[in-house]
């Protein structure tokens, strides 16, 4: 069942931040399953993981507030710390989406990575809603 709702709040969270202009790729969950389990198998997961451009990161995290979903953790801490993503949820219903500007490890400058990701990205279509993912 968390799979589902998962699933669902990833396509409204998805249409938002196209409606806002804002354009998401798809990470892990369903893409994972994709990529590792080509008999169609379901994968379980526990949380989104969207990246967006990271010129669009902050629009997106307002887009996102919109929904309901806000920052947990280390992430409401008023300090400055570097990081590639925050994690919003929200609290009606627990759900949470990590929003990414970047990955760990990658040595690539931002826009560079989000250029490169965005320019080869694959349609993936979650809870009927068709979504972009980086390519294999």
């Amino acid at each position: 069942m968390l799979v589902l709702a998962l699933d669902r709040a990833t396509a409204q969270a998805a249409e938002a931040l196209e409606a806002s202009e804002i354009p998401t790729l798809l990470l892990k969950g369903p893409v994972t399953a994709r990529w590792l389990y080509a008999d169609g198998s379901t994968r379980p997961y526990s949380d989104v993981d969207l990246l967006v451009a990271p010129r669009d990161y902050s629009p997106a995290e307002e887009t996102l507030r919109a929904l309901g979903f806000r920052r947990m953790g280390l992430d409401t801490l008023p300090v400055n710390r570097e990081g590639y993503a925050i994690t919003l949820r929200r609290p009606n219903d627990g759900l949470a989406i990590d929003l990414h500007h970047s990955f760990v490890g990658i040595e690539a400058d931002d826009e560079a990575m989000w250029s490169v990701f965005a320019a080869d990205a694959e349609p993936i279509v979650v809870a009927d809603t068709e979504l972009r993912m980086p390519s294999e």
